[in-house]
């Protein structure tokens, strides 16, 4: 297959607030006709949507995740899912699926699950210190029901987690990782498909 590549940004072009879009490039650098020429929009919702962050879905698309401030200026996270022929994919809403829809929900990382759905972790500052929480998402643009209805708490220790970084353990599930601030080395956790967590140690 040839190279190619799906970016995403946000930009400001409707003058009243930023907006996320995305764009397929081929290897020979030429945009891919069947998207629109300027880009596909993710989120065209009122305020700001800002910081998107993107994943392949290992079908040709990509799965998009970013800062919402369309319900709070403190913001949430939303997810798109956007195909490799520049069309939304069924099921999933026009501007974006609420992750995160309380306020207080920022940076967020994604790692795929194999199966054309992600993993989404962010940093969460609900309860005041920024903790780190995630959800699961089907390809169908669907929260997995296995999850906690607010996702799962990944870590909710004492001071600041943050720089979260996810990536796919290649057995359905992801690994998340963090600088963290409550005076311990930072800890490498895993987020299996159900919703499970366990620490991910090595043999020290």
């Amino acid at each position: 297959m040839a190279w190619q590549s799906i970016v995403a940004w946000y930009d400001h072009r409707g003058g009243a607030s930023y907006d996320v879009y995305a764009q397929r490039v081929l290897g020979s650098g030429m945009v891919d006709s069947r998207w629109p020429e300027n880009g596909r929009a993710l989120c065209t919702a009122r305020n700001d949507q800002r910081n998107p962050v993107l994943v392949p879905d290992g079908r040709g698309g990509a799965l998009v995740a970013w800062e919402d401030a369309r319900e709070s200026a403190r913001r949430s996270v939303y997810a798109q899912r956007v195909l490799g022929s520049g069309s939304i994919a069924p099921g999933w809403p026009a501007d974006g699926l609420a992750v995160a829809p309380d306020p207080g929900a920022r940076r967020p990382a994604l790692a795929v699950d194999g199966r054309g759905g992600a993993f989404v972790a962010w940093e969460d500052d609900r309860s005041g210190d920024a903790n780190l929480v995630a959800r699961h998402l089907t390809m169908d643009g669907v929260l997995d029901p296995r999850w906690p209805a607010r996702g799962r708490v990944l870590c909710s220790a004492p001071g600041e987690q943050t720089g979260l970084v996810a990536e796919a353990d290649g057995a359905g599930g992801a690994v998340v990782v963090w600088e963290d601030f409550r005076q311990e080395p930072s800890i490498p956790r895993s987020a299996t498909t159900d919703g499970r967590c366990a620490r991910r140690r090595d043999s020290s």
